[in-house]
């Protein structure tokens, strides 16, 4: 599992830099990386030690430092950004954070998460700023009444020029159709990974 969740890191640290060529050729944030990650019950407790293993191997040894700002929200029934593109940029301060996450259980409200993201987009990052989102779940969304489909959100991705990227982990995510229900999130077949 550590070798397959390394080379889902490498695969999407190798995506970031091929779609924003040069992370240090300007002064100001080239990338706001928005990391939305499950934390609701479908993978149990099992599944978030492995989460935040990943998320700091991702942050530490993938994302260049230098002209990239990272946020990451968690969702369950409900979604809480626990580290803003206006909070420390320092990458040990990002894994402190990660490591001090909570496994909520609940729901996979995927929806509230992708919104949170797009929020977070509108109050803190520059027009000019390219931006994307990091979707790490390991199921498909669940929807009580009051919670749309994350496919609802597209016109608001597009409309902020958003690159979406969308990483299962876990059998459940595959069995339960995670993929087919999130495949309206990505611009290309190429921005799912499993």
């Amino acid at each position: 599992m550590k070798q397959s969740a390394r080379m889902i890191a490498s695969a999407i640290a190798l995506f970031l830099s091929l779609l924003f060529v040069s992370f240090s050729a300007f002064a100001t944030p080239m990338l706001d990386l928005a990391i939305v990650v499950d934390s609701s019950g479908g993978g149990g407790t099992d599944f978030w030690p492995k989460s935040q293993a990943f998320l700091n191997d991702l942050v530490q040894n993938h994302l260049p430092e230098a002209n990239t700002r990272i946020s990451i929200i968690s969702f369950y029934n409900t979604a809480d950004t626990v580290h803003r593109f206006s909070d420390s940029q320092n990458r040990d301060d990002i894994s402190a954070t990660i490591d001090s996450m909570i496994w909520y259980g609940g729901f996979t409200n995927t929806s509230s998460g992708v919104q949170a993201a797009i929020d977070l987009f509108d109050a803190e990052s520059a027009s000019d700023t390219e931006k994307a989102i990091l979707l790490l779940t390991h199921n498909k969304p669940t929807r009580p009444i009051d919670n749309p489909s994350p496919c609802g959100l597209i016109p608001d991705i597009f409309q902020r020029s958003i690159t979406t990227l969308v990483a299962g982990v876990g059998d459940r995510y595959l069995t339960l159709g995670g993929e087919a229900e999130l495949n309206c999130l990505v611009q290309s077949s190429d921005h799912m990974t499993h």
